[in-house]
Formats: structure tokens, sequence, C-alpha cells
């Protein structure tokens, strides 16, 4: 956005515009292009809490954004997720999907066989955005209380407080016994994980060992992101208030749980 801006020809009432809807993609302010999924862009626009024009708005920021990153290799050719965005609800809707119990409970089994079947079984259960998720580190977790604090950088999101269940206390446990600082969920030399390598190269095969074909993977759409939508989905068969579940997926309105 701050390289795009400059470029940009249009008027003040315009830009002004653009301007108030790039705030609503705050979660994703952080980024790079390349990390970015059209999940992470579409719950922007879902949780945005204006109406319809300002969400029109923040689907034409991103393709002109895209238009701009293409040519300058910021973003592959191939890679103009604006075009996927929806703005009608109720299509919207139909994009948002989970994995079952019974798949969560076949992700469980072959934890230990499948390359990081563990990271993709955390992140159900503590219902961080997939970039959130590997941004984690040590410092974030309070081991006397057995939670997470972390989160994207917008009101709801931002240093939320997230229990870790007994379904995952132990894989949290491995992975953090030996160390002092760095990434909870790092890569195999203890670095941030690439999302994008993350996603293709390991979050793909262990969708497909849960039994789970590519074209059924392709037409739900399970990305990192369907852990979210697993993990609100578990909230809402959850005894407890919605605003406090509403609190630790880092949202502010019911509508937004309805969603999910």
């Amino acid at each position: 956005m701050r390289a795009w801006l400059p470029t940009h020809r249009a008027g003040k009432s315009t830009i002004g515009n653009y301007k108030a809807a790039y705030k609503y993609f705050a979660p994703v302010h952080d980024q790079k292009m390349d990390d970015i999924y059209v999940d992470d862009l579409q719950e922007c626009i879902d949780d945005c809490p204006k109406g319809k024009r300002t969400k029109e708005n923040m689907k034409a920021l991103c393709g002109l954004v895209y238009k701009y990153a293409v040519p300058r290799q910021y973003v592959a050719k191939d890679l103009i997720l604006s075009q996927y965005l929806v703005i009608n609800e109720k299509a919207a809707e139909s994009r948002r999907t989970g994995l079952t119990m019974e798949e969560l409970e076949r992700l469980r089994q072959i934890i230990g066989t499948v390359p990081y079947a563990d990271y993709a079984y955390c992140m159900c259960y503590l219902g961080f955005r997939p970039s959130e998720f590997l941004d984690l580190q040590f410092e974030h977790y309070n081991r006397a209380e057995r939670y997470f604090t972390g989160g994207a950088k917008t009101e709801a999101g931002k240093d939320r407080i997230v229990p870790v269940s007994p379904k995952i206390q132990k894989y949290v446990d491995a992975l953090i016994k030996d160390k002092i600082g760095g990434y909870v969920f790092c890569d195999q030399n203890g670095g941030r994980f690439n999302l994008r390598r993350f996603r293709e190269d390991y979050f793909a095969p262990i969708i497909e060992a849960i039994g789970i074909s590519r074209e059924e993977r392709e037409a739900r759409l399970l990305t990192p992101h369907c852990c979210r939508h697993t993990f609100a989905n578990l909230m809402k068969n959850a005894s407890g208030a919605d605003k406090d579940k509403l609190a630790l997926i880092g949202h502010t309105t019911d509508e937004m749980l309805r969603h999910y």
C-alpha cells in the first residue's frame, strides 16, 4: 500500500476511501504479499463493520495493489487474489468450512507419522490466523498458566489470551521443552516457518493423509485457515458466553461468530 499509493492518480475523495478501506486489512498489514492467502483477505472483508460500499472499496483496493505488485514481482502473476474475494454474504458463507470432528480425530492419529501434523492439530485448538500462529514465540507462552498471548494488530485481535487445550498440551510441551527463546512452531532450522511453504509443502499432504482428496480439499478450501474455522466450530459447540468465545477468536461482533 505504501509503495502503491504514491503511484495512483485519483481524486482526494477516492484516495480517502482507499485509505479508509486499507485500515480494515490490519490483520495482514505486517505480512509479505506472497504470504497472504485469499482466506486472510476474505476474513478482513467479512469482519469489516461497515457497509457494502466500504467492502467494495476494500476489494477494489486489493485489485489495484495486486495489479501494481505483479509486474514488480512482489507476487506471482497467478496470485491476483482480489478476483476471488466475495462481497455477497450468502456467497461468502458457502466458502467457509473447517474439519469435521471425524477428520480432526484422524488428524490426531497421524501425528508423529506425517510431518507437522501436530502443528495443524494445534492450530485447530488455538484459533489463531495462520500467520499469527507461526509468529508465536517462546516469550508469548505462559508456562505457569498454560496460555499463549498473541494475535493480529487489531483492537479485538491483538494480545489476546488463548488457553492451551488439554487436547494439545502435550504437543506444546514437547515443542517448548528445551527452548529458551525463538519460535514455538518453527521450521526444521528453528526459524519462522514461511507460510506459503507450510501451506503448500506440508499442509496439503496432511489433509490428503487424513483421507481428503485434492479435489475435495480445493472444493472445500481446506487451507491452513480452515483450522481457524475448525476452532470456531468447536467454540460454538462449547458452553460459555458468546463474548468470551469472540475474544478467543479475536472478533467483536456476534455476526462474526455466526459467520464462522
